[in-house]
């Protein structure tokens, strides 16, 4: 099993158990609270709605990666920062620092 995965299960499962019980009839599933988990969801939710797969390719070969979960919590940090960065430019229509013009 993944190292990530398995920290975060037992994160998860020990959070359930400290608060008296695990929630099995939440129509949700559980999502893990991790500042990674929640980086991975964030760099995903820009990605897949502005079509950005591009730079998350990017960060993977950058590490050598198959996948987000392999890239270290800073890489995985960075990359959503830098999702973040592009769409704060789009938002405001400017071009970021380190691209040329799009216009």
């Amino acid at each position: 099993m993944n190292q990530f995965l398995r920290e975060e299960l037992e994160e998860l499962i020990a959070e359930g158990i400290k608060n008296g019980e695990l929630k099995k009839d939440s129509p949700f599933p559980a999502v893990l609270q991790s500042p990674k988990a929640r980086a991975i969801r964030r760099i995903a939710e820009i990605a897949n709605s502005r079509g950005w797969q591009i730079e998350v390719t990017r960060a993977l070969d950058k590490h050598a990666a198959s996948y987000v979960d392999d890239l270290p919590e800073s890489a995985v940090l960075a990359l959503r920062d830098r999702m973040e960065y592009f769409e704060e430019c789009v938002q405001c229509a400017c071009d970021p620092d380190d691209c040329p013009p799009a216009r």
